[in-house]
């Protein structure tokens, strides 16, 4: 078809109408119903909102994954290419450390309601988280980058796509994250951006970075719920739990310096391994 001739010949256009078209749904959805605090005036995600979003986080990973399919892009976005065993020795060290703290995280947790009850959020957050994985994963690791990478090198499409990934979290101010977590959350996004396309590109699959993300974010919202509902876990007090949206110190900027290294390394790993190959 005529669409897909020009995914092949201009993807760069292709994936920047993409992000629009997203840019352009969120705004829609603003004008449509208003903004609305989803922290409950706390400046950190309420679980409830979250889970809430399930089914359009959902049905956005699913629209996108066609919208793909009918450009043809399947193993351009890495998602039907043949998986390259070597590179999970980065992949599985990783998703280990993950999905240990993941347990260790939901086994704190104390929800209201019965043990069937418990169970059902806890399945929702997962499918939440993967869904969240899916969108974010494909729409940059996938769009963005193959678009960026026909016109520049792996290690720039990596980097800028990398940087908009990040750029795209500041959204999270719209809907009552606080400003300062909403920056230092940019800011993390940026580097694990560059974790997830370097591992991407090791194990030559977009699910493996699909997988390390829905595990990011599970850890991420199931301790970000702990500590408001149980702060004596963490040993917070109501002034913490105020002030840790806002108060960002000098030492919370280790996180995204250690994930940008972490990142060029298995990169650089990568790029040797290809190097050599050829």
């Amino acid at each position: 078809s005529a669409l897909r001739a020009k995914a092949q010949t201009s993807p760069l256009m292709i994936a920047l109408i993409i992000q629009l078209l997203v840019i352009s749904l969120f705004v829609m959805s603003l004008v449509s119903s208003g903004t609305v605090d989803v922290t409950t005036a706390s400046g950190q995600p309420d679980i409830s909102f979250v889970l809430r979003g399930l089914t359009a986080e959902a049905i956005l990973a699913v629209i996108l994954l066609i919208i793909v399919s009918v450009l043809g892009w399947n193993k351009a976005c890495y998602l039907t290419t043949s998986f390259d065993t070597l590179g999970l020795r980065w992949a599985i060290p990783i998703l280990a450390v993950i999905f240990t703290l993941a347990s260790l995280v939901i086994g704190l947790v104390k929800f209201e309601g019965t043990h069937a009850d418990q169970s059902k959020i806890i399945f929702q957050l997962v499918l939440f988280c993967l869904a969240v994985g899916v969108f974010e994963e494909v729409l940059y690791r996938g769009t963005l980058f193959h678009g960026l990478s026909r016109h520049l090198s792996p290690f720039w499409a990596m980097m800028i796509s990398s940087l908009i990934f990040g750029l795209f979290h500041m959204q999270n101010i719209v809907v009552g994250q606080a400003v300062g977590a909403t920056a230092f959350q940019s800011l993390n996004a940026a580097a694990l951006g560059v974790v997830f396309c370097a591992i991407m590109l090791q194990t030559n699959s977009i699910w493996t970075a699909i997988i390390l993300h829905a595990g990011w974010n599970l850890v991420l919202f199931v301790s970000a719920y702990v500590a408001q509902t149980q702060p004596e876990l963490m040993e917070l007090s109501p002034e913490d739990i105020a002030n840790q949206s806002t108060d960002i110190t000098a030492s919370a900027f280790l996180m995204p310096a250690f994930l940008l290294a972490l990142g060029l390394l298995i990169y650089a790993r990568w790029a040797k391994r290809m190097a050599n190959a050829t």
